[in-house]
């Protein structure tokens, strides 16, 4: 009789201390985000300045979208137009404001990175065409974030200077 008390009031124990299992939360590591798609991302007044007389390098500005849930970074680009194309932007130096190249250009979730004069640009080098007003550059961005990568394109027409 002893043993099958000692019995039931070990079960009880376990059962008392057993209760439902904990799950436990997921990190944001290691919640799905939304795989990078064009839709993604969305491009506006996107132009190219026309190079002074004779120029072979000129400069991009555009304002970038982005309705991702997670960062992304620009990591590279190319512009139809042009033998080579780099990411850069001025930054103030010891009173001085200096152009430099960058090898990224974050862009936050669900935010926006604007190229600009003064700030992120992209340089287009060795322009194959003279741009003229009017004329349209195909510029292509590569995109990664979180181990996917992708590439937008879009249209930035020719804008004179002034």
């Amino acid at each position: 009789m002893r043993s099958i008390f000692l019995m039931t009031l070990g079960a009880l124990a376990l059962t008392a201390c057993g209760g439902p299992a904990e799950t436990p939360e997921a990190t944001a590591s290691e919640v799905a985000s939304t795989p990078l798609s064009a839709d993604t991302f969305g491009v506006s007044d996107a132009y190219v300045r026309q190079p002074f007389g004779g120029q072979t390098t000129t400069a991009a500005y555009f304002l970038l979208s982005s309705t991702a849930d997670r960062d992304a970074e620009i990591v590279g680009v190319s512009a139809d137009k042009a033998g080579t194309a780099e990411l850069h932007q001025h930054i103030m130096s010891d009173g001085m404001m200096k152009m430099r190249r960058v090898e990224k250009v974050s862009v936050p979730a669900n935010g926006s990175v604007e190229f600009s004069s003064g700030g992120y640009h992209v340089m287009m080098f060795n322009v194959t065409d003279p741009l003229e007003a009017g004329n349209v550059v195909e510029i292509t961005l590569d995109i990664a974030s979180g181990g996917d990568t992708m590439e937008i394109s879009f249209p930035a027409t020719v804008r004179a200077p002034g």
